[in-house]
């Protein structure tokens, strides 16, 4: 099992030279085992000397054992301490160093004297052993080697002392077999800390997030004991509560699976149209056609336009929807929100809109803040009934940090929007609920009690926050704050784009799995001068790929059957690595984008789009294709 890393954490399989700095926040662990390690060998040295002072006597002559004897005893003591202390507290790493380079020295004087008096031929074995023990307690390499290194030049000279010629070769050779088992015992022993100690630190985030999430749970729990209480106060009995959830919950898989059909419509009609829109513009471009003919032509374009509106409203309403910021004009929404509020308002329902003279732009998505403004408005008309006044409001105001904090958005000049009515007004309990989902105070059937949510959650996406003031009897105000587009200035009317037609006959290769959409590109392609290759789904353009020595570029659809449009840009791209792709999708290009499959050189359009649009985004594509080839020539 491996244990979750942060990214800039130390490679365990790294030289150890710097553990204690790669793992500074373990350093709690990493004392314990460094002490760990250290309390054994300690017991090990006195028990290791207790049988040389017992043995002593029968070994060395006797002028020598007296010395022998109190320098065993010494390191005894001093072995028997340091394990006392190793049982009683934890060293650092540092300390842990300084104790077993002290004791080590104190057995290597010890190895050392005895074979200058003759007791001890295999002293260079016995020097072995202490040089891969002491490598085995040290955490630092640089300590490891430091004591390596006395041990050795110790052993050295003492063998040059005493060893005859012949014998210095094996114990060379000795030597270093010794040396490379402690290299390998040193290495290993700091490879299985820096895992224990990866091990530990997993452990304990794991028992940390447990117990946070053991918190969280038992805040949650108290909360829902406080709130069911409370809810069960205002209910008669249980019985209702448990049918109303019941209902709430079958409404909400009713509006989820409408969504998903609307969803689903959307998408094919949003084929549809991109045939509609593309015929209409072929019919257009005929020379010859009679006044009312283009006229008829000009009706049937702009009912399409509707109809591509109302895909996007379906879109929005399954949530499938992308916002699409651009900076629009505060007035532009009230007068076509005012418009729309007219067709649906009763007759005696007068509506007042006032917009002040420097409330400039926002940069939002139109279509959007419409529908946030046209649902409070509805929502007002049905409090008033059949009489009342509605009016909207919208002034340019600036919000310091103190009053931004109280409004929860960040400080600077914002649009405020206020659309109040003379209704029947919300009591406190009302006004608290108000943007919760499925909350409405309508009758059953009328409301899904979702529109003041996915207002309030439209308006802060949009980075600006949804308010309401309301007193029973006397009517309601919801207040909308929107940031102004910064630098705003007045629109200039650009004249409309005509299509691109190619220089030269590039090829494209086209991949579309509706054929009436592939068939209208085609033509509408061709007839800008490209050379067009139709393919009516992944698999058959990897084929017809398989043929050609190029393409100039990739127009596909995002979702079709088998290979879709990522994995089919993907797999071309390993051929031509270079392939600009325009990808097309009756979904939002959000969806796209977030799947992270469009590469810097790619666009993305919505159907339906315009002959115009796609002409140009292809013409652009080539040429930024171009550029980079010469770039890179």
């Amino acid at each position: 099992m491996s244990p979750a890393r942060d990214r800039n954490a130390p490679d365990a399989r790294s030289a150890p030279t710097s553990l204690a700095a790669r793992l500074a926040h373990l350093e709690g662990d990493l004392d314990r085992i460094a002490t760990d390690g250290l309390r054994p060998a300690m017991m090990a040295v006195a028990l290791l000397f207790t049988v040389f002072a017992i043995a002593t006597p029968f070994i060395f002559p006797e002028p020598s054992q007296i010395p022998c004897v109190i320098y065993d005893v010494v390191l005894i003591a001093i072995s028997l301490a340091l394990y006392l202390i190793c049982r009683r507290t934890t060293l650092s790493p540092r300390q842990v160093h300084i104790a077993g380079t002290a004791v080590s020295l104190g057995v290597l004087g010890n190895i050392l004297m005895s074979g200058a008096m003759g007791a001890n031929p295999l002293f260079s074995f016995c020097v072995g052993i202490l040089l891969i023990a002491s490598a085995g307690t040290m955490l630092s390499a640089v300590w490891a080697l430091a004591n390596a290194a006395i041990e050795i030049v110790a052993w050295a000279v003492m063998a040059w002392m005493i060893l005859p010629a012949s014998e210095i070769q094996p114990n060379v050779m000795c030597m270093a077999a010794c040396f490379a088992v402690a290299f390998i015992v040193h290495v290993s022993r700091n490879v299985a800390t820096v895992r224990i100690l990866e091990l530990r630190d997993g452990d304990a985030r794991r028992e940390r997030a447990l117990q946070q999430a053991l918190a969280e749970a038992d805040e949650a729990r108290r909360e829902l004991d406080r709130k069911v209480e409370e809810r069960t106060a205002a209910l008669r009995n249980e019985l209702e509560e448990r049918e109303r959830l019941e209902e709430q919950l079958r409404h909400a898989q009713k509006m989820e699976a409408v969504g998903q059909l609307a969803g689903g419509i959307a998408h094919d009609f949003n084929n549809l149209l991109t045939v509609i829109r593309m015929s209409h513009t072929t019919l257009a471009e005929t020379d010859g056609l009679a006044g009312d003919t283009r006229d008829v032509l000009r009706d049937a374009s702009e009912a399409t336009d509707r109809a591509a509106a109302l895909t996007r409203d379906l879109l929005a309403f399954s949530r499938k929807q992308s916002l699409q910021r651009a900076e629009v004009a505060v007035s532009d929404i009230l007068g076509s929100v005012e418009r729309m509020i007219r067709r649906v308002a009763e007759a005696g329902i007068r509506l007042e809109v006032r917009a002040g003279p420097e409330i400039g732009d926002v940069i939002a998505d139109r279509h959007q803040v419409e529908q946030v403004l046209l649902n409070l408005a509805i929502n007002a008309c049905d409090a008033m009934g059949v009489r009342g006044t509605l009016t909207i409001t919208a002034e340019a105001i600036e919000l310091s940090d103190g009053d931004a904090g109280r409004h929860r958005v960040r400080a600077g000049t914002y649009a405020r929007i206020a659309v109040s009515d003379t209704g029947t007004g919300m009591d406190e309990v009302t006004k608290r609920s108000v943007f919760e989902p499925f909350f409405t105070t309508k009758e059953v059937g009328r409301g899904t009690g979702l529109g003041l949510a996915v207002a309030h959650g439209i308006v802060t996406q949009h980075g600006g926050q949804i308010e309401v003031e309301s007193e029973l009897g006397k009517g309601s105000t919801f207040t909308v704050l929107l940031p102004r587009a910064r630098g705003a200035s007045p629109r200039a009317i650009v004249a409309a784009a005509q299509p691109l037609a190619a220089p030269a006959r590039e090829t494209l290769l086209v991949v579309e799995d509706e054929a009436a959409v592939r068939r209208a590109v085609q033509r509408n392609l061709e007839r800008l001068g490209y050379q067009v290759i139709a393919a009516c789904d992944g698999e058959d353009a990897l084929r017809i790929a398989a043929s050609l020595d190029g393409i100039d570029l990739l127009l596909s659809d995002v979702v079709m059957p088998g290979i879709d449009g990522p994995e089919l840009a993907c797999r071309l791209r390993e051929r031509w690595s270079d392939l600009p792709v325009l990808f097309v999708t009756g979904y939002s290009a959000d969806r796209l984008s977030r799947s992270g499959a469009v590469g810097p050189h790619d666009r993305v359009l919505e159907k339906p789009y315009q002959k115009a649009d796609l002409a140009r985004t292809i013409r652009q594509m080539l040429e930024a294709r171009t550029s980079r080839v010469a770039a890179a020539g």
